[in-house]
């Protein structure tokens, strides 16, 4: 029993310590999002964004757009999201926010820099400020999708 329990504590002084975000390094970075299924017609889908300027997008279900699409974002836009990481404190964030509701979809949330990752996964009740963060990051990436993938689709009539 002895060298089980010295085996225990020497291999949890041997985990690796968690990196902490940092942005003076001049790392890459990647946020994605991700729409899990439900037991209905929830929108399934992810998007990511980079420091490179781009989104990538794939629509899975559900959505208006299916398939995969990319779009230059502004460097605004990619500070803006840095920025909003920061205020929400990110470091300090939950790794699963779980829901007792089966039939709920979660979103995931993974950031990724040269030397840090780190993924949350929302079902029911974040914090105030990292629903509105999901929110912001949602609508943001519907501004880079171009209009026609957005568009409602034609009524029957107009389709013949």
């Amino acid at each position: 029993m002895r060298p089980v329990f010295f085996l225990f504590f020497f291999l949890m002084a041997c985990k690796a310590p968690q990196k902490t975000l940092t942005w003076t390094e001049p790392a890459t970075f990647r946020i994605k999002m991700e729409r899990t299924a439900c037991y209905g017609t929830c929108p399934i889908y992810n998007f990511t964004f980079t420091d490179k300027q781009v989104m990538d997008y794939n629509g899975l279900g559900f959505v208006d757009v299916l398939g995969e699409a990319q779009a230059e974002v502004s460097l605004e836009d990619v500070n803006a999201i840095k920025k909003r990481l920061q205020a929400i404190n990110w470091d300090q964030l939950a790794e699963t926010y779980p829901c007792n509701e089966s039939d709920l979809p979660t979103v995931i949330l993974t950031l990724q820099t040269k030397n840090y990752k780190k993924r949350v996964e929302v079902g029911c009740n974040p914090p105030a400020d990292l629903q509105d963060f999901i929110n912001w990051l949602d609508e943001l990436h519907k501004v880079y999708m171009p209009a026609y993938f957005l568009a409602p689709p034609l009524p029957e009539e107009a389709q013949e």
